[in-house]
């Protein structure tokens, strides 16, 4: 991993119990997880429902459910968290570029 690679995490609202809205609870485990491994992670709220991205140097390079993500906790356990991280790392390694 390099370090310092900046994540920028996009994430749109979903249904709660007190309606569609926007909420960091189910990013906040990615977050924690790619922050413990060094990296600069920021959060951007996007319009999409139920949606979350994650971009690398303005790549998008992971997209998933935002209700798939477990809620809370540090991602450690999430298996989406990992699935991140491999796709991130496929981007940032230095022998992913020929």
């Amino acid at each position: 991993m390099m370090a310092q690679t900046r994540v920028l995490i996009k994430y749109g609202p979903y249904k709660t119990f007190f309606g569609v809205e926007h909420k960091t609870e189910r990013t906040k485990g990615l977050e924690t997880f790619l922050t413990n491994l060094g990296y600069s992670v920021s959060t951007h709220p996007i319009p999409i429902r139920n949606a979350c991205e994650v971009h690398v140097y303005d790549l998008k390079v992971f997209e998933c459910d935002i209700r798939n993500l477990q809620f809370g906790g540090d991602g450690e356990l999430d298996d989406l968290c990992h699935e991140t991280l491999r796709k991130i790392t496929d981007v940032t390694s230095p022998s992913s570029n020929p």
